[in-house]
């Protein structure tokens, strides 16, 4: 299960979306973007951090770092759980050329 299909942000919820909870890699998830006017869900699809692994190592690319950046808590934004959990992972990859 990935946390994002799990957690309430300030910028999206998965609250009215239970299924997510059961979600495993290549399921397709439910997200209600809480910043734009438009709240009908939008469709995902879950990816383990196995998976995006290996995603990768199939097309020669390699992960020089993993990031997980948290809110501080200072910004000028209200947030519902950035501060302990980041709603995002981003991979610095490397194509080796």
């Amino acid at each position: 299960m990935s946390v994002a299909s799990s957690n309430e942000w300030a910028s999206f919820s998965t609250r009215d979306h239970p299924a997510n909870k059961k979600a495993v890699s290549g399921d397709k998830v439910l997200i209600k973007m809480l910043d734009v006017a438009d709240r009908r869900p939008v469709e995902d699809v879950m990816c383990s951090q196995h998976d995006y692994r290996e995603l990768y190592r199939q097309v020669s690319l390699s992960v020089l770092e993993t990031l997980q950046p948290l809110a501080t808590g200072t910004e000028p934004m209200k947030w519902v759980s950035e501060t302990e959990i980041a709603p995002w992972t981003i991979h610095v990859l490397d194509a080796g050329v």
